[in-house]
Formats: C-alpha cells, sequence, structure tokens
C-alpha cells in the first residue's frame, strides 16, 4: 500500500489571504489551486498517495478526500490521521512551487522514524514524515517548527529550497520569481 500524503488545503474563498495587497482573490485562488496540483502530482510522481484535507465542496468532488468542517487546522489533520490508520505517512503544506518527487524520496530514506522540514524563516513547518512514531501529534501554526522538533529527540530535519519555499508573504513571490518565469497565478 503506498504512503498517504496528507495535503491541508484552505477553501478558495480564504486563499493566501496574506497575499491580499499582492494578489487579487481570483489571482490567490489560482496560486492556491495551481500550487496545491503541483504538489499533488509530485506526491504521485515519488510513488505516495494523496490525501486531500479541505472544506472546499470542489477539491473535495474532484479529489475526494477528508472533509474539514471548519475545525482547527491540526484537529482536521488529526482526523484525517486517525481515519488512515496509518504507521507511516506525510503531511504536506500544498502551497510549494518548487518540491520535487526526488526530495520527497530523500526524506523517506533518511533513517529516521520522523523528520521535519521548515520553511525558509526556520520557523515553520511545511512538511513532517512520520514513520512508527506513535505519539505524533500536529502542532502547525505559530512557532510550529520548533514544537514539531520538540516532539521527539530523534526527529531529524531535511531543508532545501524545495522543501522550504513556501508561499505565505509577497517576499516569497519575489524569491519564486527569481527561480522560475511564469510561476502560478502570475498574468
Amino acid at each position: 500500500m503506498k504512503t498517504p500524503a496528507i495535503l491541508p488545503i484552505k477553501h478558495s474563498n480564504k486563499a493566501k489571504t496574506r497575499l491580499a495587497k499582492t494578489l487579487s482573490l481570483e489571482d490567490r485562488k489560482i496560486l492556491s489551486y495551481r500550487m496545491f496540483n503541483h504538489v499533488r502530482k509530485t506526491c504521485i510522481r515519488a510513488g505516495l498517495r494523496p490525501v486531500v484535507v479541505t472544506a472546499d465542496p470542489f477539491l473535495l468532488s474532484k479529489f475526494g478526500g477528508v472533509p474539514d468542517e471548519g475545525e482547527d487546522l491540526n484537529i482536521a489533520i488529526n482526523k484525517a490521521i486517525r481515519l488512515l490508520d496509518s504507521e507511516e505517512f506525510f503531511i504536506i503544506l500544498p502551497d510549494l512551487p518548487l518540491l520535487q518527487a526526488k526530495s520527497l524520496q530523500t526524506i523517506i530514506d533518511i533513517d529516521a522514524d520522523y523528520v521535519v522540514c521548515p520553511d525558509l524563516r526556520m520557523t515553520g513547518t511545511n512538511i513532517v514524515y512520520v514513520k512508527n512514531f506513535k505519539n505524533f501529534k500536529p502542532m502547525f501554526g505559530e512557532n510550529s517548527f520548533l514544537k514539531h522538533l520538540r516532539q521527539s529527540a530523534k526527529a531529524k530535519i531535511f531543508y532545501e529550497l524545495g522543501t522550504a519555499l513556501d508561499i505565505d508573504y509577497p517576499s516569497d513571490l519575489s524569491l519564486l520569481r527569481l527561480f522560475t518565469t511564469g510561476f502560478p497565478g502570475e498574468k
């Protein structure tokens, strides 16, 4: 059975609100969907089974998954973990436009039961890989990187541009422009 990759994504009407001064709601929706689709396809190329967690009816109807009933992100992710009942899984925030399948394979190959991938600022968490770590609790939100690390003395860190560059702020869009042309959501 393929390792599940939980992909939590907000309803498109709430997509990327920190970019509201830079992008219109429509452009933020496009950006969010394109990054999600990129991450979903990257998971498939890496041999993973994407599992969508969202309140967005369009995404649920198109891809299936676990409905987020407006709960806290961590509650929704916990619900998905319980439903999957798997000892091995990823949680990948799907706003990583440079994520590559080989990075996900490298994370799997790390000799660890628990791997945490921080964002560029080393404050947030973009990816968590859990393998036989029964006490894991999702702690996404402010300072999640340290919160996730503190869960296990044996946690390993994986950090590279593709796993670290999430698109949350206008400065992230500027950085992305250095690496790509015609990035998602840009006119």
